[in-house]
């Protein structure tokens, strides 16, 4: 049976809670209906999503994330009532309020699924932090379920709201097509690392930029950072002082997989994180993962030494010696990067979409 499900974010931008909705709604829509309704429209993923997935954009011309979000708070209740979806799943903090805004009056009776995809006491802070943990509080056990991206992340959102809700844990797609790929031995002079994320204090560059600056006059190594974000600028300076002419930040990259192939060890180096479906990305085509044991998601992927290697968080000659140990133990390496294809396997769109194929409907 066809079941008609809306997903709802603020935009199919560049992100990971962005990219695991892509997902799982590209894999749902072979047995179900979907239709994805966004509060701002032209996101960087809106091209991959499957010709079948109706897309709705609830506002235009609102540049303002928060402003949008408030009025597609109406056109998203509209919409509800108007299709009678079997169930409603929303994606982020700023989402799952309006969501559950729009049915207070269970006018808009349908069944409510709410994902959290950040450590919320990390991620929201000063006033309005605060209003939206209060607005949680209050709103998050008026849904019929909530999922957390990770172990560590529900047992936050459990305490945020006094135990009044049980998180189902539901970890993301990490990937949609597990290739099979045999990492190349390094014959070149150069270790090649690569990292990837949003440029932000989260992300931790800054403290992977003075880790390489510790190894510089060990062995020869170059680092390639994908992404973009606000502190580009800040990282470029650290660049120039520390005279680190080895290091090269791509932007956006569409596809940033196939950059992965080309290096020899991707390296995490988050102060926090959700989940890290980047981990996983790089472990399905068989790259050794070094990361930051950091609150939260890492050490839930990642088995020390077995499908990865973890360090301590923010501790740049931890995260230099990790690099060196793997450098120079080329079976360790090996080992890992095998180690981490097969754990990438458990996060599969087959695997994690049969988990949500039995939740929303």
């Amino acid at each position: 049976m066809r079941n008609k499900l809306i997903f709802f974010a603020s935009s199919l931008g560049g992100g990971g809670a962005e990219m695991h909705m892509l997902r799982l709604a590209n894999y749902l829509s072979k047995e179900h209906e979907i239709i994805i309704a966004v509060a701002r429209p032209y996101g960087k993923y809106e091209y991959k999503l499957k010709s079948n997935i109706r897309l709705v954009y609830l506002t235009k011309n609102i540049n303002s994330s928060t402003l949008s979000l408030i009025v597609a708070l109406f056109q998203l209740r509209k919409l509800i009532i108007s299709i009678k979806p079997k169930s409603v799943h929303s994606f982020m903090e700023g989402p799952n309020i309006i969501l559950l805004l729009s049915i207070f009056d269970r006018l808009a009776k349908v069944k409510t699924v709410v994902n959290v995809q950040v450590s919320p006491l990390q991620n929201y802070n000063g006033i309005g932090g605060k209003i939206i943990l209060l607005m949680m509080r209050y709103l998050y056990p008026k849904a019929w379920k909530v999922v957390a991206i990770s172990k560590a992340v529900g047992n936050e959102v459990e305490l945020i709201c006094k135990g009044k809700i049980k998180c189902l844990i539901v970890y993301n797609i990490g990937v949609t097509e597990v290739e099979k790929f045999e990492h190349p031995k390094n014959n070149q002079e150069t270790f090649k690392l690569v990292a990837c994320g949003r440029l932000t204090e989260q992300k931790g560059f800054d403290i992977l930029l003075k880790s390489i600056y510790k190894l510089n006059n060990k062995f020869n190594l170059h680092l390639t950072i994908i992404g973009e974000g606000p502190d580009k600028h800040k990282l470029e300076n650290i660049c120039k002082k520390l005279n680190l002419t080895n290091v090269q930040f791509t932007g956006y990259l569409e596809n940033p997989i196939e950059e992965f192939k080309k290096h020899d060890l991707f390296v995490l180096s988050s102060r926090w994180e959700g989940f890290g479906n980047v981990i996983v990305e790089a472990m399905s085509v068989g790259i050794p993962v070094l990361s930051t044991n950091c609150p939260h998601g890492p050490n839930e992927i990642i088995t020390n030494n077995v499908s990865g290697k973890l360090v301590p968080v923010g501790d740049i000659e931890a995260l230099a010696n990790g690099i060196y140990s793997l450098k120079t133990d080329k079976l360790l390496l090996e080992s890992i990067g095998k180690g981490g294809y097969q754990r990438s396997l458990d996060f599969t769109d087959a695997k994690i979409g049969s988990i949500y194929n039995k939740l929303l409907v």
